[in-house]
């Protein structure tokens, strides 16, 4: 069975860890590294989400976290701890992980990972994408040595959630999208309509995971509590969006 080389690039919050440890228990899968950029809250705090989340699927020391950009390429932007929480992880607040980041530059891991297995890496992107335009601009030859790039952000005639038309990873970072969009990357979107088609998990469906009783199932209501009640009071709905899972489902 051919095994999935993976990079996943993530802003990492309760959605994000979700699609990590869907990578990380994918048996015909390899998560070669993550790498994270800025996006949905403070960006040492992504870092620490990452650690925790590898530590949590028992691979800690195993699969290296990088960190990159900070802010996107131009502009400011505004994280979003009050969906996610001050923690990102729905304000659970969870131990400080044994594993600590790798010093080298996530534009730097990008770069020689894909040119040192040309081929054979897929970029999954669910995060802004500041760090992967930026290692086009240091290399631009990785765009055709790239297996497959898969990315969580726009929308296809459907509403965004940040703005009437913006979807929050382009929003934050749109001149880096068009750099990575116009690269000539085989590219797949997963755009937010997918995600409100096709993966909102509602109050039924939390019902059942709430009776599996298991620490993944535990761990999925903990990261995603704060978004939960988010939508309860602003939409008044008990229901939460999963786009970085589906992407990472199609991936």
């Amino acid at each position: 069975m051919d095994v999935l080389r993976i990079l996943l690039d993530t802003d990492t919050a309760g959605d994000d860890t979700i699609a990590i440890l869907m990578a990380l228990r994918a048996k015909n899968a390899k998560l070669e590294a993550l790498t994270i950029n800025c996006g949905n809250i403070d960006f040492d705090q992504e870092v620490e989400n990452a650690l925790y989340t590898v530590e949590f699927a028992g691979m800690s020391g195993k699969v290296p976290v990088y960190p990159g950009a900070r802010h996107p390429l131009l502009r400011e932007w505004t994280t979003v701890e009050y969906i996610h929480g001050k923690d990102g992880m729905g304000n659970s607040f969870f131990p400080k992980a044994r594993q600590r980041p790798e010093r080298r530059h996530a534009v730097d891991a990008i770069v020689e990972t894909v040119n040192s297995n040309p081929g054979e890496i897929t970029l999954v992107e669910i995060a802004p994408m500041t760090n992967i335009a930026m290692a086009l601009r240091k290399d631009p030859t990785i765009a055709r040595k790239v297996k497959e790039f898969f990315f969580m952000g726009g929308t296809n005639q459907y509403l965004g959630n940040q703005t009437p038309a913006a979807e929050f990873n382009i929003w934050v970072d749109p001149e880096a999208a068009k750099v990575v969009l116009q690269s000539g990357m085989p590219t797949t979107m997963v755009g937010w309509e997918i995600c409100m088609r096709y993966a909102v998990v509602g109050e039924s469906e939390y019902r059942e995971i709430e009776t599996m009783r298991t620490k993944e199932a535990e761990f999925f209501i903990a990261v995603n509590r704060q978004v939960r009640k988010y939508h309860k009071r602003v939409r008044w709905v008990d229901a939460t969006e999963c786009p970085d899972s589906v992407t990472m489902s199609i991936v």
